[in-house]
């Protein structure tokens, strides 16, 4: 129920839903339609730019810096790779089927990226949501079999649903094979409720953020231009950060 409700208050802001319900208002106002349409451009305009979009993602996003040396990876016993979504439908090459979204296949590239430059076993967490009828975690294990990972290094949890799900699942994973300190895997944006939950959950992890959105480079001109892409990004951050408070209240 809790992650339902975190959906849908994650994906009616910002999204052309809410847009369209303050549209709704312009055919019954009459009096201050102008200045209704003003504040309702300005609105618009704001959370559509890339200074804003920054401002609000790169709190969590600069949360965990990412690792600069290489001997880090020796203390490392596995790789984690936290879910982040398919289209188990969608057509691929070779009459299969299912993809990963693009926030997930920019973890499974870190991870093998990582794998490449020291070999370790990597564990794929992610269950069926919602109606699917194949595991995050094994899609995920088919496009890294793909790309080069010894299948008898890889390792899938697909029960989960939730962050805090694949981290309680991996742990037990962790406990079965006696591996302790793991390299955790996710999306900079999302590493902050990840760690959390590793806290609650007393893993010894070492972060290893990807897939960052933030720009590092100073503003042009197209950066003031409004981009749907922007108000996507400030959403999945109001994601986030309702995640980050609801495992908080949450006691486990």
């Amino acid at each position: 129920m809790g992650l339902i409700l975190q959906k849908i208050i994650a994906n009616i802001f910002l999204s052309p839903f809410l847009i369209i319900l303050l549209i709704i208002p312009l055919f019954f106002i009459k009096k201050y339609k102008k200045h209704y349409i003003f504040i309702l451009s300005i609105f618009i305009y704001i959370f559509s730019i890339e200074p804003t979009k920054d401002f609000v993602i790169k709190p969590l996003e600069s949360k965990y810096p990412t690792i600069t040396k290489k001997t880090e990876l020796d203390n490392i016993d596995i790789y984690v790779v936290l879910g982040s979504g398919i289209n188990d439908y969608a057509p691929l090459n070779f009459n299969t089927n299912g993809t990963p979204t693009r926030a997930a296949l920019a973890r499974i590239v870190e991870s093998i990226r990582l794998y490449n430059i020291s070999k370790k076993k990597i564990i794929f967490s992610g269950g069926i949501v919602f109606n699917g009828k194949i595991s995050e975690a094994e899609i995920y294990k088919k496009i890294a079999i793909d790309l080069g990972v010894n299948t008898n290094d890889i390792l899938i949890e697909t029960k989960s649903k939730t962050t805090y799900e694949n981290l309680k699942n991996i742990k037990e994973i962790l406990n079965n094979y006696n591996y302790k300190k793991i390299g955790l895997i996710t999306s900079a944006i999302h590493m902050n409720r990840a760690i959390n939950s590793a806290k609650k959950l007393k893993l010894d992890i070492l972060a290893f953020p990807c897939d960052y959105h933030s720009r590092y480079t100073s503003y042009n001109i197209s950066s003031f231009i409004p981009s749907y892409d922007n108000m996507k990004y400030i959403r999945d951050a109001i994601w986030e950060y309702i995640g980050v408070i609801y495992y908080n209240l949450k006691s486990y």
